[in-house]
Parts: structure tokens; sequence; C-alpha cells
């Protein structure tokens, strides 16, 4: 079981996330927070494995939050899980130290394989 935290702030698309992914065989969702200064306390407290993080997030956005994780907790993976898909935002997101970086239009298959992949070291 890959331990998740699941950062986003949009309510219903955090809701149905969090019915998918509890689930899952292979994954346990450890905790949920809606902005990213709530993120890092989570991280802190729960040490998830991996932790799904939005971009737009308030308080404090997904870029800085995935920085401040990485900072404290490198063994952390991070797979962003956005809308935003502008160049300039992956690469903020890449320095930031994020294992992967995928768009919210994507399967619930394929989202399982990538946060399994990722897990495992890959990067996306």
């Amino acid at each position: 079981m890959i331990r998740v935290l699941l950062v986003e702030d949009d309510e219903v698309f955090r809701i149905g996330l969090t019915v998918s992914l509890k689930q899952s065989e292979n994954v346990e969702l450890v905790g949920t927070a809606s902005d990213g200064q709530t993120a890092i306390a989570l991280a802190d407290e729960l040490k998830p494995e991996l932790v799904l993080m939005d971009i737009g997030l308030p308080v404090l956005n997904g870029i800085e939050a995935t920085q401040k994780i990485k900072n404290k907790h490198s063994d952390i993976k991070i797979l962003v899980l956005t809308s935003h898909s502008e160049p300039k935002i992956v690469e903020d997101m890449m320095e930031a130290g994020a294992d992967g970086y995928c768009l919210k239009g994507i399967s619930t298959d394929r989202l399982y394989a990538l946060i399994q992949e990722i897990y495992k070291g890959a990067f996306w």
C-alpha cells in the first residue's frame, strides 16, 4: 500500500478523488488538504510516501508547498495533478522538486499506474 496525501482546493474534485482513491487496492489515502500550508503540516505529521499536489492552491500555492515538503522530506514523492499545462508552470514545478506531472483529465486507471511508477522511482 502506498500512503498518499491528496492536496486539492476544488472541493468537488477532492471528494470525487478521495472516494476513488479509497477504493484502490494499492493506495492508502492518509489525508487531504485544501491549501499548501495545510499540506506541509500534514506531510510532517502523516509522513505520506506520495503527495498528489494541485498547483492553484490558496494560502500557499502548490509550487511553494512542493518545495517546502521536498526540502524537509526528500523521500516523499510528489505527483502534480493539475489543470495547468503552461510550460513555465511545468518547469517551476520540476524545479521545486516534483517527481511527476499530469493533467486532471487523466483516467483513473492511468493515475493509479502513475502513482505506482512514481513511487518506485520513475519520473513522469
